[in-house]
């Protein structure tokens, strides 16, 4: 399987960047991390979860294991960075409620597997078509899924960005995690908020479908241009992984 990644983030119109990524095309991880606190706290615990997953050895990966073994490797490795943002909160008040999103991808003989807390997203793109394959854990979102608001509804709803779990909020949280087999020609997309907030899932799949070099830069640019010249944008970030 040979894989190409490539990657960006952008601090929007914000005081500072509170997302973090991490792309690695040789051991085939990929995460986006959103943070949320006051002061430095949601930046710290963004980059905190994607360090965790950095520093993992390669030869710790659950290369040889089941499917079911896989997910439980991530969401307990997850689960770890959770509880380790959550002490690092509690030593320093004012890092207290830190938190972060993490939507996080591996990839292991043609098989994807996924875990997942927060708004951020994966996406496929399989035959130009672009899946959302993550659920928004958020407030808005959940009212979605359970027919409360429509879509329209959702897109402006005051409280789109309360989220209902998030990494390192408390020591332990309720991760998504599945598996999915991959195809020749597949695209994934990883990405915070800030960039599906902005551009239509229809420009992001025109974009991915796209043989432009920049694609990762070109879908920060349509964020940060997209909608009223003086409205404030969120910090943006994207990966975009490609398996030929």
């Amino acid at each position: 399987m040979q894989v190409y990644s490539e990657g960006a983030t952008h601090i929007g119109s914000r005081r500072n960047n509170q997302d973090s990524i991490y792309h690695d095309s040789e051991r085939l991880l990929f995460v986006v991390a959103d943070g949320m606190g006051g002061h430095a706290g949601g930046e710290i615990a963004s980059q905190m979860v994607v360090s965790h997953f950095k520093n993992i050895p390669k030869k710790t990966l659950p290369y040889d294991k089941e499917d079911r073994e896989i997910e439980i490797f991530f969401e307990r490795s997850l689960n770890q960075a959770s509880c380790d943002i959550y002490l690092k909160s509690i030593e320093n008040p004012t890092l207290r409620e830190m938190g972060t999103t993490c939507s996080l991808l591996w990839m292991n003989k043609m098989k994807l597997y996924c875990a997942h807390a927060g708004d951020s997203r994966i996406y496929l793109q399989r035959n130009n078509f672009l899946y959302q394959l993550t659920d928004d854990h958020s407030l808005v979102g959940e009212q979605l899924r359970a027919g409360l608001i429509t879509e329209g509804a959702a897109k402006d709803h005051v409280l789109k960005n309360v989220i209902t779990r998030s990494i390192g909020y408390r020591k332990q949280e309720c991760i998504d995690t599945f598996s999915q087999d991959l195809m020749s020609g597949d695209q994934l997309l990883v990405c915070s908020d800030g960039l599906y907030n902005e551009v239509s899932a229809e420009t992001i799949s025109r974009v991915m479908a796209s043989d432009k070099k920049d694609r990762t830069g070109l879908l920060v640019d349509l964020a940060r241009n997209s909608g009223e010249k003086d409205k404030q944008k969120d910090n943006i970030s994207v990966i975009i992984v490609s398996i030929m």
